[in-house]
């Protein structure tokens, strides 16, 4: 190759990448400016969490029927609020401001791109991509605005702490990332291997204190919350009594399928499967570095979990990219996971590409309600 040919290469790679990401990005905020059509979650969130600026942490004694008629009362209405307390606290600056739905999509779409910053550096640009541009989150974090994107950034960002030894702030956001999904609870094998790895040959004692002090300051915020409901942090456990998981075991007697069409119910059954495949085949060749093979268990708990829920969701699986941050350096092994990541989920694959005549859909009302609070938006109504 010609040399001048090899020295501009880079910059070339870097600009189609520049070009990839901005037109992703042009997309995803474009869905920010759409209504949200399958799921109601977002307005639930946003309307319940207003409350907290009168009850404070007394919003976890109440069910949303309380607040009829409130318009997102009709959803779940029987239903406390059973999301841990960061959750709450960030929904609520948006509705307290009045805010509508496009500002909290806007910031989950910057999440995603924040995350895959991180998987680029660690990956590459290709890597980075996937993250940024696959269906699953694509749809459910910028279209529907899921809050998965939030907890994916949250604990990438705590790994790359780790990893640079600044286990206090790693402390704080993993200790954020605990009180926004419960998932994260699955990164404390990665912690305890970094800290053995990092404090070799020396004591350990420091390192594990800065990050248990992390801790407990990422944690203090939301103490009264938790004073107000001690058992607040399993409150999503009475979910597991209802049955859909698009992910489960079960591809073939469609047990938890319920109005999946075959083809949807195969393909992500499928695609969990591959992936737990390919993090159990990781596992193995790495079993030679115990350390190796740790770092390698979350995602494989990861995937588990993901398949053994009784009431699971299409966006459960937008945390995979920071179980796939955590895996030692394995960067052939990462891609394939990733690019299984990028395909892991027909449904928004489908939807993206404008297929969506099958599946529930919300109530035209539903739909233009939410139209209506796309930038602003009063919540008590």
């Amino acid at each position: 190759m010609n040399a001048s040919l090899r020295s501009s290469s880079p910059i070339w790679t870097g600009r189609f990448w520049f070009t990839a990401f901005l037109a992703v990005g042009i997309w995803r905020f474009w869905l920010c400016t759409q209504a949200p059509t399958e799921t109601s979650d977002l307005y639930r969130h946003l309307g319940y969490c207003k409350q907290v600026w009168s009850l404070g942490p007394g919003i976890y004694s109440t069910i949303a029927a309380d607040f009829a008629p409130q318009f997102w009362t009709n959803f779940w209405s029987q239903q406390g609020y059973i999301y841990p307390p960061f959750v709450l606290l960030f929904f609520s600056v948006f509705s307290g401001l009045g805010l509508g739905l496009f500002w909290v999509k806007a910031v989950f779409t910057i999440c995603d791109l924040v995350s895959a910053y991180f998987i680029k550096k660690e990956y590459g640009w290709f890597a980075g991509f996937l993250v940024f541009a696959a269906p699953v989150t694509v749809w459910n974090g910028s279209h529907e605005g899921q809050f998965e994107p939030l907890l994916c950034v949250l604990l990438i960002a705590a790994i790359v702490l780790a990893r640079k030894e600044n286990w206090l702030l790693a402390g704080v956001l993993w200790a954020l990332a605990l009180h926004t999904k419960q998932f994260a609870i699955l990164l404390v094998p990665f912690f305890a291997a970094q800290l053995i790895e990092t404090a070799r040959g020396t004591s350990r004692s420091l390192p594990l204190l800065r990050f248990a002090g992390g801790v407990v300051l990422g944690s203090l915020p939301f103490l009264p919350f938790y004073y107000e409901a001690p058992l607040l942090w399993f409150a999503a456990v009475k979910n597991q009594t209802l049955m859909y998981n698009p992910y489960h075991w079960d591809v073939w007697t469609r047990s938890h399928a319920t109005w999946n069409p075959n083809w949807l119910t195969t393909w992500d059954g499928l695609s969990s499967y591959l992936t737990l495949g390919v993090t159990v085949l990781l596992m193995v060749r790495r079993s030679a570095r115990p350390a190796d093979a740790i770092k390698t268990s979350p995602l494989a708990a990861f995937t588990i979990l993901l398949k053994s829920l009784n009431w699971g969701q299409f966006w459960y699986v937008i945390a995979m990219p920071a179980f796939v941050l955590a895996l030692p350096p394995l960067r052939r092994g990462a891609l394939m996971l990733l690019i299984l990541y990028a395909l892991f989920d027909g449904n928004s694959v489908m939807h993206l590409l404008g297929y969506r005549s099958y599946g529930p859909r919300e109530h035209r009302e539903t739909v233009d309600r939410f139209t209506e609070c796309l930038f602003t938006c009063d919540y008590a109504k």
